[in-house]
This record gives structure tokens, C-alpha cells and sequence, in this order.
């Protein structure tokens, strides 16, 4: 019955709705926790060298950090939550989608999976925290090969 159809549709897009909105929850903690962490005086070091490669690269401050970002949140903070152990599949897929947005904004960009992209205003919204976070971590390497 299309009556039948209609209402399972109804009810999949409040659950996608849902899920998309538990996501922008979760990850606005995940956010908040990584910006709350100092940088380690190692990680902070690299950071000051691949941005100081990519300003003489491309002599843009925006692209240099997107560069510093795309690095450390693809080797640092994406592994951590992608490899962690998880107590059911869901909570992986969770965790694999929020690496996603993360590694999406580290690099300047948006989410491309369908039906995330309800996620990009979230971006948008949270990039400016990202590039503060970046420029803190490059001034801390700095800093620490001043030492």
C-alpha cells in the first residue's frame, strides 16, 4: 500500500534526522576535547615545520594551516578514534563518520557523503576554533625548537 510506503519513508527521515543531530552532538564534544588538550611539544615541533614548508610553498597562511591540519588530525586525532575499541558496530560507524567531519574541517573542507551534508554548517561554524588550534600548535613548536 503507498500509504504503507509513504509512512516508512516518514519514519527513516526522522531517523536519519536524528542520527545526523546525534552526530553533530558527538561531535561537538569529540571538538571540544581535542581543543581542551595541550599540544605535546613533539607533535607541536612538526607542526611548526610543515607549516613553515607550506608558507614557503605557497606563501598563504590559510593554506599553510590547512596543510598543518590535514597532517595531524590524519595521523594524530583520526587514528585514535577510528582504532579505538568500540562496545558495537554502530558506535565504530560513529566514530568513523566523526573522524570524517574532523578531517574534513582540519582540511578546510566539507563532508561530501550524502546526508551529511547538514554537517558543513556545523564546519563552518567550528573552522575558526580549528585555525586558532593550529596557529596555538605552531607557535608551541616553535616555541619548544626555540628550546
Amino acid at each position: 500500500d503507498s500509504n504503507e510506503v509513504k509512512q516508512q519513508k516518514q519514519r527513516e527521515l526522522l531517523d536519519w534526522d536524528r542520527t545526523v543531530t546525534e552526530h553533530i552532538s558527538v561531535f561537538r564534544k569529540i571538538f571540544g576535547k581535542i581543543l581542551s588538550q595541550p599540544v605535546p611539544p613533539a607533535v607541536a615541533k612538526i607542526c611548526e615545520t610543515l607549516y613553515s614548508a607550506a608558507m614557503q610553498k605557497f606563501n598563504d597562511e590559510g593554506a599553510a594551516l590547512s596543510y598543518v591540519g590535514g597532517h595531524v588530525f590524519l595521523r594524530l586525532f583520526n587514528p585514535a578514534m577510528t582504532t579505538a575499541k568500540y562496545d558495537s558496530a554502530d558506535a565504530k560507524r560513529v566514530a568513523v563518520v566523526q573522524s570524517k567531519v574532523l578531517q574534513s574541517m582540519a582540511n578546510g573542507g566539507h563532508v561530501k557523503d550524502r546526508g551529511f551534508d547538514r554537517l558543513n554548517d556545523m564546519i563552518d561554524e567550528l573552522a575558526p576554533q580549528v585555525k586558532e588550534y593550529l596557529k596555538w600548535a605552531v607557535e608551541v613548536g616553535a616555541a619548544a625548537k626555540a628550546d
